[in-house]
């Protein structure tokens, strides 16, 4: 019995694939933690403000002198530029794993397509196998067949001999 087994031609691409897939999902991983530590970060900066503002508000009335009242006023309006600056960071973090993640399923189809070529080159394949495989068993069994007719053509052909030798004999 004689295996053709041909490689998938394509098994270089389709491992190339794969390593990119991982490779893209490796960086949505990464840009999602970079974008919760950019949300934490956001909140921390909100919560600063949001906590300098009622202390302003809470010593606003009990005589504090007017330079520190606008040093603290500025203080709370820088913290509010950094929290615009760090909410901008974060919608372009968004951005970008949004367009990662597009990436990643873009890579994930083409990879499974090429799978499905593999899946089908291996059904290919078994099917191939399997016709040989028939048809060595169909080689096999005529010939099997053309031995006994063989055998039983010469039996017959020795038993008609031997019947009229016999009759030649008496």
């Amino acid at each position: 019995m004689t295996q053709s087994k041909r490689a998938f031609r394509l098994e270089t691409v389709l491992q190339l694939a794969r390593e990119k897939t991982e490779q893209a999902s490796r960086e949505v991983g990464r840009l999602q933690h970079h974008r919760e530590a950019a949300d934490q970060q956001l909140a921390t900066l909100a919560n600063y403000r949001n906590n300098y503002r009622a202390q302003l508000q809470a010593t606003g009335g009990a005589g504090v002198d007017v330079a520190r009242l606008r040093n603290h006023a500025a203080f709370i309006d820088r913290l509010g530029l950094a929290e615009q600056q760090q909410r901008g960071t974060v919608q372009a973090l968004e951005r970008r794993l949004a367009d990662t993640r597009a990436a990643w399923l873009e890579r994930q189809r083409y990879e499974q397509s090429l799978d499905v070529l593999k899946a089908r080159h291996h059904a290919a394949q078994r099917m191939e196998q399997q016709r040989r495989e028939q048809r060595e068993n169909d080689e096999h069994a005529m010939k099997l067949h053309r031995a006994a007719h063989a055998n039983d053509s010469s039996k017959a052909a020795t038993a008609a001999s031997s019947t009229t030798s016999f009759e030649a004999d008496h």
